[in-house]
């Protein structure tokens, strides 16, 4: 689907209807939970490890509704999984909803969107909203956030980054709100 470049002063953008449907999840975990499963498997669930279609949902035998963490069955090879088993949301305890709303945040965001911003709509720590972000960041790298090791000639620099000046112009000191940036380059020969 093209989407237009294009456009009037006042007109909306169009939006993936992907996007539109992460909104409407909301903070609700069984909805993330059918949402992505519908994203990932379609009409075909199928085993992670094995590739089987022969699965089925495991459910409350006194209910009948689906179990608290939403786990699947494999009839082939007999093991239990989950949506979560083999992506970024794997080994996360944090509920499947704040990883939608994440997803959603970054990609209607036109500038993006930072650790601090979904822990304050999502209300979570700090350290949970910046492990969600690095989890996304290297899911969305070329390489999957596997990086090769630097071999062969190597130039490393450094500089600071920010902050203001003391003093008169010419004396040269270091500003003390300016962040250390270092950089790694490897030249191909």
């Amino acid at each position: 689907m093209a989407y237009a470049v294009h456009m009037k002063r006042g007109q909306k953008a169009p939006t993936s209807p992907i996007v539109e449907s992460m909104r409407a999840v909301g903070h609700d975990e069984l909805r993330a939970v059918e949402f992505m499963e519908t994203w990932r498997w379609a009409d075909s669930p199928a085993c992670p490890r094995c590739g089987s279609v022969n699965v089925y949902t495991m459910k409350d035998e006194e209910t009948g509704a689906r179990n608290k963490d939403y786990r699947w069955r494999c009839r082939d090879c007999k093991r239990m999984y989950t949506l979560r088993t083999g992506t970024v949301f794997e080994e996360s305890r944090l509920p499947l909803w704040v990883w939608v709303h994440a997803f959603w945040s970054a990609c209607a965001s036109k500038k993006g969107v930072g650790a601090l911003q979904i822990n304050r709509e999502c209300e979570i720590s700090y350290k949970s909203a910046l492990f969600v972000m690095h989890r996304m960041r290297a899911a969305m790298s070329e390489n999957g956030g596997d990086r090769p090791k630097l071999t062969g000639t190597v130039e490393v620099d450094e500089t600071y980054v920010g902050g203001k000046g003391s003093g008169s112009p010419t004396r040269s000191r270091l500003p003390t709100t300016a962040s250390l940036v270092r950089e790694a380059i490897q030249f191909r020969r």
